[in-house]
């Protein structure tokens, strides 16, 4: 009997070698190097660009409906009478 467990012991640590060198190896993960202050400029610059386009969209709303102007355009002040009839 100490022969065969002998050679299933051996069996089982051939198999373990076996299994370990087949099995994936494990990758290092990468680590992420990140610049703070270059990501909150970046997120300041987008924020800003999205509130210039809100504010020009507001002035342009504006612009198109206001009374001093015809069809969306700037008023044509001729710089004649103001008052209406002769």
């Amino acid at each position: 009997m100490g022969v065969e467990t002998a050679l299933i012991a051996g069996a089982a640590v051939a198999g373990a070698a076996a299994f370990s060198a087949m099995a994936p190896k494990q990758k290092t993960p990468k680590v992420v190097q990140q610049d703070l202050q270059a990501d909150a400029a970046a997120a300041q610059r987008t924020a800003d660009e999205q509130a210039n386009k809100a504010a020009a969209a507001r002035k342009q709303q504006r612009q198109k409906s206001s009374l001093l102007s015809s069809d969306g355009e700037r008023g044509n002040d001729s710089g004649g009478k103001s008052t209406l009839g002769a």
